[in-house]
């Protein structure tokens, strides 16, 4: 018969060890994956592209500043609270869904031969 106390063995601190230590990475790596869509936006989504050697055209020293942006958008669409996202491989850009009403008045209009009459926009 086999010893039960020799069954149960712990495993060996440094495995242990290496386990957290991954553990941490990850976690560490998955936040910027973790966003915030604001009231009154939704999310939307795409891939970044990181222009690759198979990408051939010239970049002028204007654009040589900017971050690389673009790629193919994604068919999600998230809605306002926190969500997340592959870090790293999809960005995401807040797209304002709200109403706006903007009003104008006492806009002039006419032609050169009759005197400019106020125009009133929006019933007042």
């Amino acid at each position: 018969m086999a010893d039960e106390s020799s069954a149960a063995e712990p495993p060996p601190p440094g495995i242990v060890r290496l386990g957290v230590a991954g553990v941490v990475v990850l976690a560490l790596l998955s936040l910027p994956g973790i966003h915030q869509v604001q009231e009154g936006y939704v999310g939307v989504y795409y891939r970044v592209c990181r222009c690759g050697p198979w990408q051939t055209h010239t970049v002028t020293a204007h654009q040589s500043r900017r971050p690389a942006q673009g790629g193919a958008l994604l068919e999600h669409i998230s809605p306002p609270g926190y969500h997340l996202m592959i870090p790293f491989l999809t960005s995401v850009r807040q797209v304002q869904i709200t109403l706006q009403t903007d009003e104008v008045k006492n806009v002039p209009c006419g032609t050169r031969s009759v005197p400019t009459p106020l125009l009133r926009l929006c019933g007042s």
